[in-house]
């Protein structure tokens, strides 16, 4: 029996000199029982399989003849040994299964999903150190090519799904989206494998999650560059995302025309063209319309389907032609009431009615493409992220069709996106009361408030009971954390004691996502921070499914924002006139990293990486001198985002700011140090993302805070996982406009 570490059973072909994998086992589990049954069954013949550790492994081990004269003797023990072979049989046969039907991406990604179940013993913590495997080891196992392991984890590093420090050691830094690639949260039933991946972006990219979307239409596109859904995929999840610069310049570098036979492909070039026409700063650029319209009727004349029609005639009308518009319109929606005939009602339908919907308003028929909007929103297979699409439309035709918010919104609604937060509950404190109530409270809410998507994090006391509840409603649940999970576990949640370990893991396990802020440590700062970053994620979610974010706060009585962080974040919330509501109580709440008395505080940040002298040039052309000089690398601390990006656009104006890596990031430091504090919390520095020289980039955390700020922000693409010069962190990044 394994006490602890892993071992696999390789089968070995001793004609081929190869091995496969059979079978993986962890701690707790008993391994050589096949060796019982071969003896009692009389079979001599050796197995030509081994055992191999793929750790340090302990355990305890009995001579085989004691063990069958103990299981000849006792019927408990003969049944748990042929349960465990009749489980072992399973797992033989599935892993053969997958080796016959799945793709090498899907078995590898199965591979470590196992590896990081034993690693760390359970299977809520969504990173895992496997320690170090030879890449010719795991080839060994699946029966696969070095190489090809190589490219797909370099792929899996680039879109920050695992990590692979320099000592050798592969970390799982998603878990939840491996368990997705393995097929272990498959959704579909008898997806061809082919299709999986599309199917997985396709759904990401439905629940408004477009930068997962895009880290994974990339991945296939590596996998299989002639395929040119992916690359379609990752244009489109950019452009949902508003990162149009970048999502032109993929679409050009992936040839991506419209002499394609999808119409989806055919069309993004007019879809772009008719985004940048709205993202104009005086207003729809009518020239840059009259050219997707155009745009959307070759591609319509061409292929004669409804997606490229239906764009035409809406996007004609949006450039005041509307006879024109009319008449597509007429065309598109015939066929589209003909593809309804010919589906059941249960059938996913939701495009064909919205296409019908839309002709009928584009006709002038506003009545009946109310209902049909209504129809479609019904449909089996709506969803957040297609809702928001036809609402952006909808938005867009307003003025030509003399529409308001009001009606768009009474005819297509989408639920909001909630921000939560609330107190974490002292230890032995008497709170079931003041819970109880919350909790009555935000069931009523939940109950009058449609909710597409929350944002939070999952202390004890109200966060959990918030999270618990929108779990049971069924809302999807994005946890922010201002620590790695381990951490925030050990620092806001077990000190409460109860029940509130095994609560919290349970909701990691059904949240949609869960992130955290890198490189921090616990502090009253640091918590502050975590918040704001929350907050801008619940922004930016709003924005993407075109809805708007609602904060719900629970909020202890008789506090201030200088002694409650959850005082904090509703004021910060109203400062940025968002909606609320308000459950206060008298919370036997706990101080703990909430102390006020901390000697820290969260700073806005430019990074700048050069030679020496170009970044004495630099400093010595501002006004802010940096808190860190070394020799390649200065970091200027601020007090908001704005401050940030303002200095960081004035360097990148300047001669030797061109010669300069620019990130702007957010961290932590300590009153009265010269900043090695700083340093080591902002990701960018510790990582040294090798970005293009003059351009302004950003982290994730200061992107999500910086839109946390009252006042003009600038525009952030986001354009993925970029390379580092020290492998420490996944470091996802964003382009800010000069």
């Amino acid at each position: 029996m394994i006490e602890s570490g892993a071992a696999a059973f390789l089968d070995r072909d001793p004609h081929a000199a190869k091995a496969i994998l059979v079978a993986l086992n962890g701690p707790g589990e008993v391994i050589g029982l096949e060796r019982v049954a071969d003896y009692l069954g009389g079979v001599e013949k050796k197995s030509a399989g081994e055992w191999r550790a793929l750790s340090n492994v302990t355990g305890v081990a009995i001579p085989l003849a004691d063990f069958i004269r103990v299981m000849r003797r006792s019927a408990e023990l003969t049944e748990a040994t042929l349960a465990t072979l009749g489980q072992s049989l399973r797992s033989v046969t599935a892993r053969l299964s997958a080796s016959l039907q799945n793709p090498l991406e899907m078995r590898l990604a199965g591979l470590l999903s196992e590896l990081g179940a034993i690693a760390v013993g359970n299977q809520w913590e969504p990173t895992a150190n496997i320690g170090r495997f030879q890449q010719t080891q795991i080839a060994e196992m699946l029966g696969v090519s070095r190489e090809h392991i190589n490219r797909t984890l370099i792929m899996w590093e680039k879109s920050g799904l695992i990590f692979q420090t320099k000592a050798g050691d592969v970390i799982i830094e998603n878990r939840k989206r491996l368990a997705q690639l393995s097929g272990a949260r498959r959704t579909q039933a008898g997806a061809p494998a082919e299709n999986e991946w599309v199917w997985e972006i396709e759904a990401h990219i439905n629940l408004g999650l477009n930068a997962a979307a895009h880290d994974l239409a990339m991945e296939g596109v590596k996998r299989a560059p002639r395929d040119d859904r992916y690359k379609y995929l990752a244009v489109l999840s950019m452009a949902r995302m508003g990162a149009l610069r970048e999502a032109v310049s993929q679409a050009e570098n992936f040839k991506l025309t419209t002499d394609a036979a999808d119409e989806d492909i055919a069309s993004i070039g007019a879809r772009l063209r008719r985004d940048l026409a709205f993202a104009a700063k005086d207003g729809p650029d009518k020239a840059q319309l009259k050219l997707a319209a155009e745009g959307y009727e070759k591609v319509f004349k061409k292929l004669k389907t409804t997606y490229p029609g239906v764009n035409a005639a809406s996007t004609y009308a949006m450039c005041g032609d509307l006879e024109r518009a009319r008449k597509f319109a007429k065309e598109v929606g015939a066929k589209a009431a003909g593809a309804l005939h010919e589906l059941d009602a249960d059938e996913p339908s939701y495009w064909p009615r919205a296409t019908l919907a839309e002709c009928r308003l584009v006709e002038g028929d506003v009545a009946g493409a109310a209902v049909d909007f209504a129809a479609a929103a019904a449909c089996i297979d709506a969803a957040p992220g297609k809702i928001a699409t036809t609402r952006r439309q909808l938005r867009r035709l307003k003025h030509a069709l003399s529409l308001d918010d009001a009606w768009i919104d009474k005819t297509l609604p989408i639920g909001r996106v909630l921000f939560f937060s609330g107190p974490l509950v002292a230890a032995g404190g008497d709170s079931q009361q003041s819970l109880d109530r919350l909790k009555a409270k935000f069931s009523k809410f939940l109950a009058t408030q449609e909710i597409v998507t929350a944002v939070g994090a999952l202390a004890a006391g109200a966060d959990i009971v918030m999270a618990e509840t929108l779990l049971e409603a069924g809302v999807n649940v994005h946890v922010q954390l201002p620590l790695s999970p381990t951490e925030f576990l050990a620092s806001s949640v077990v000190p409460a004691g109860a029940d509130w370990r095994p609560r919290y893991i349970a909701c990691v396990e059904k949240a949609q996502t869960i992130d955290w802020v890198r490189r921090a440590r616990p502090s009253r700062s640091s918590y502050r921070l975590g918040a704001r970053i929350g907050i801008g994620y619940a922004m930016r979610q709003a924005e993407q499914l075109a809805t708007t974010p609602f904060g719900f706060f629970a909020l202890q009585s008789g506090r201030t924002a200088k002694n409650s962080i959850s005082h904090e974040n509703a004021e910060i919330w109203r400062s940025l006139d968002l909606e609320d509501v308000t459950a206060e109580d008298d919370w036997a709440a706990s101080g703990g990293a909430n102390d006020p008395s901390d000697t820290e505080d969260y700073v806005a940040a430019l990074v700048m990486q050069g030679t020496e002298a170009a970044l004495k040039a630099v400093t010595d052309a501002t006004d802010v001198q940096p808190l860190i000089n070394a020799r390649d690398l200065a970091i200027m601390a601020f007090g908001n985002p704005p401050e940030a990006f303002e200095t960081a656009r004035r360097v990148a104006g300047t001669k030797s700011g061109q010669a300069l890596r620019l990130c702007l990031d957010v961290g932590v430091a300590r009153y009265g140090t010269a900043g090695d504090d700083l340093m080591r919390s902002l990701l960018s520095a510790a990582c040294r993302p090798q970005t293009p020289r003059g351009g302004i980039f950003a982290t994730e955390s200061f992107v999500h805070a910086a839109t946390a700020t009252p006042g003009d922000r600038p525009t952030f693409e986001y354009i993925g996982f970029a390379p580092v010069e020290e492998k420490l962190d996944p470091c996802p990044l964003y382009l800010t406009d000069i």
